[in-house]
């Protein structure tokens, strides 16, 4: 669905990265305190204060209850007057969840400037383990996939990953590459958690975590907060970065495949990738990078095929073949993604949204796609019992016209 250009996204916000080692000198906030950061460095340098902000939109932390905590963090960070306030709960496409419900705010004069803000401590201080998610007595997962024994999204994405590999083929090092790329690019990128380099061996050689998942296939959890603005395009003069525009959007929510037999092997993306160019002349090999969700590795193959930019099944050898380096020929994750920058709970696809747009405004030093005016972002969230991702979105971004 194609975008009015009369909303723009005026600035992104994100903090450092940590997974609370104080032996390391790592941060030790609290969410609240994440979340209060992000708004802050999200505001910083543009016109807009918190008293600008009519319209709230947040991701819930993983570790907190959806019930009123919007209401109360708004409340603790200073937000007053507060016209428009939404809550995100769809796991990895909460972000994209947001910035489009934000712009659609905006664009029909509910408020006038949103603030998207999302952050998470799934590190507990002294480097424990992570913490659970908490789950009701007689909760979906208890009741469901717990006496199945599943054991967390690594136990799901290696289901899926076992039948792409039935269905379909591909090579450990084929996946091994997806990884060496995105840590490549997070070598060039001060706010990625893991940025030492490594390689194709060093990735065949890390333990297996639910076979045939290893542990470099798998994003790392941090402790982190991100933000992003949206208001109307005549309040360009009010920002210190080039405005980025909505160019279109595609998503499905809940399950694109509803057959009695799914395909787990296709995403939503997909179907949301259709619908996002359907009224539009550009085309998916049009982009000037790529910014897929990236909480597996083989997650990001299924998604190269389903944009549209190889067939289902020849992902591996897509990758294979294709220089996905920043100044290559399909720029893909250019920040590291979330497979080195960090995963930060359901906020961890604020990733790919505040990367593009830092693309788009020219901000990406040192990793810097030449002359990238447009670029596809894409959210993943919700990994079912019996198919693949719940909630999946692709939205294409362009930069705007300065005031």
């Amino acid at each position: 669905m194609t975008f009015a250009p009369d909303v723009v996204v005026g600035a992104v916000g994100e903090t450092e990265k940590s997974r609370a080692h104080a032996d390391r000198g790592e941060s030790m906030r609290s969410v609240e305190e994440y979340f209060r950061a992000a708004a802050r460095l999200t505001l910083e340098g543009t016109g807009f204060s918190k008293d600008d902000v009519d319209g709230l939109g947040i991701v819930v932390p993983n570790q907190r209850e959806t019930a009123r905590y919007a209401d109360n963090l708004a409340e603790l960070l200073g937000f007053e007057d507060i016209d428009w306030l939404v809550v995100a709960e769809h796991g990895g496409a909460s972000p994209t969840e947001l910035l489009l419900q934000g712009a659609v705010a905006v664009q029909q004069g509910v408020v006038e400037t949103v603030l998207c803000l999302g952050a998470d401590t799934p590190k507990p201080p002294g480097g424990g383990e992570t913490l659970p998610i908490p789950a009701p007595e007689h909760g979906f997962e208890t009741n469901y996939m717990a006496p199945w024994g599943y054991q967390g999204p690594n136990s799901r994405i290696a289901l899926v990953q076992n039948r792409y590999e039935h269905e379909h083929g591909i090579e450990p090092e084929q996946l091994g590459k997806i990884a060496v790329t995105h840590r490549e690019h997070a070598t060039r990128n001060p706010l990625a958690y893991m940025d030492e380099p490594i390689t194709v061996e060093d990735y065949l050689d890390s333990p297996v975590l639910s076979d045939p998942v290893r542990l470099l296939d798998a994003v790392v959890p941090v402790n982190a907060g991100y933000g992003l603005l949206l208001t109307r395009a005549e309040n360009v003069d009010r920002l210190s970065e080039p405005p980025v525009q909505i160019e279109t959007y595609g998503k499905r929510m809940v399950n694109a495949d509803t057959s009695r037999r799914p395909d787990v092997t296709t995403t939503g993306i997909a179907r949301a990738t259709r619908e996002a160019f359907a009224d539009t002349d550009l085309g998916v090999e049009e982009m000037d990078f790529y910014q897929l969700y990236d909480n597996y590795a083989i997650s990001v193959v299924m998604q190269l095929e389903d944009v549209g930019l190889c067939p289902k099944g020849e992902g591996g050898a897509f990758v294979e073949r294709t220089d996905l380096s920043y100044d290559g020929e399909v720029p893909l994750n250019t920040g590291g993604g979330q497979h080195s920058s960090g995963q930060t709970g359901r906020a961890g696809g604020f990733t790919g949204i505040n990367e593009a747009v830092r693309q788009l405004t020219g901000r990406a030093e040192g990793r810097q796609v030449p002359d990238a005016s447009v670029g596809l972002l894409t959210g993943l969230g919700g990994l079912s019992y019996e198919k693949n991702y719940q909630h999946t979105t692709t939205v294409v971004l362009r930069r705007g016209v300065e005031g």
